[in-house]
């Protein structure tokens, strides 16, 4: 295989014919919704694909987000929130023999731990016919893995990749006991991007990511081409915390660095700023290095903000990240 440049011409070049999609897909978040419970005693409103879908409405966005709650008080307090933010809650059930998602976040130097109840409400999310208000077709396809931690959901995952897979997002959450290979197979075969960080493309490749190597640029290379011969995914974003994150397509990788933060306060809620930022600049069209400055500094935005999003409208005006 044949090194892939680094250069953001060469990346503008090509964005078009490899990683573009249709602008302006409505996209679906499919996943948990639950309460982060904090040691300081905060509640808040979380979950991976939530907070996808909470960011993509602070962008202007109008996600179509599905999930299942329990219609307990935690249910209440995110049913609430949602609504309050303005987002679309058709996709959200209410169900009133589960109880909501929970997890208990400890954090050691602002970095997170998750300690997550099993089974929950979002662990029984609806096949899309089963849905009041179908999705729209085409979209774009957002799927996390945790939610279909339970085995009988896999007929579930199913059908939302075959229904409303052809343009589709995957972002790899990596919370042990509670990731599958056959979940990971099939929300990734075929995926059209693929989202994950340098010790996940490190622990399912088996090739070392060394930051601090000079190898580092083609030691990612050689995973993700690894990944894309098992998966035949399109383009694959890597995050490295903060030394900055990759796009890498089949003939053009583009890297950009992390900024200097002023202050850390911590990293929940990183990835999946990463993860809707990218979106929002893929579905507007952005060549991949702006989309993925773009999502490199509202990702480091969100690590100096308590928790994994905000009621703060100013922190979602995307051009202050863009360069």
């Amino acid at each position: 295989m044949s090194e892939p440049s680094d250069s953001t011409d060469a990346a503008r070049a090509s964005h078009q014919d490899n990683l573009g999609i249709p602008t302006g897909l409505r996209p679906v978040i499919v996943g948990e919704a639950l309460i982060d419970s904090f040691p300081d005693g905060r509640n808040i409103v979380g979950g991976a694909p939530l907070n996808v879908a909470w960011n993509l409405r602070g962008f202007g966005r109008d996600p179509v987000f599905v999930s299942k709650i329990g219609n307990d008080d935690r249910g209440e307090l995110i049913f609430d929130k949602l609504k309050q933010w303005g987002m679309n809650t058709d996709g959200v059930v209410r169900s009133d023999d589960r109880e909501t998602g929970i997890v208990k976040v400890t954090l050691t130097n602002g970095t997170p731990d998750y300690d997550l109840v099993y089974p929950v409400a979002y662990d029984f999310i609806d096949a899309p016919s089963d849905m009041a208000v179908r999705p729209p077709d085409p979209c774009l396809l957002y799927l996390g893995t945790l939610a279909w931690r339970r085995p009988e959901s896999m007929d579930i995952l199913r059908s939302w990749v075959q229904s409303n897979g052809t343009y589709r997002f995957i972002d790899i959450n990596m919370r042990p006991p509670w990731v599958r290979d056959d979940v990971v197979d099939c929300i990734a075969r075929d995926a059209t991007f693929f989202k994950l960080n340098d010790e996940e493309l490190s622990s399912m490749t088996g090739q070392a990511i060394a930051p601090e190597s000079p190898e580092f640029h083609q030691q990612v290379s050689e995973a993700v081409a690894r990944l894309r011969d098992r998966w035949n995914c399109r383009t694959f974003f890597v995050t490295c915390g903060p030394h900055g994150a990759f796009a890498v397509s089949p003939d053009s990788r583009v890297f950009v660095p992390a900024p200097k933060l002023a202050k850390m306060v911590d990293t929940v809620g990183a990835g999946d700023a990463f993860a809707a930022a990218t979106i929002d600049g893929l579905l507007s069209g952005q060549s991949m290095d702006a989309c993925l400055n773009q999502a490199i500094q509202f990702a480091a935005r969100i690590c100096q903000n308590a928790g994994a999003t905000s009621t703060d409208e100013d922190l979602y005006r995307l051009e202050r990240y863009r360069s």
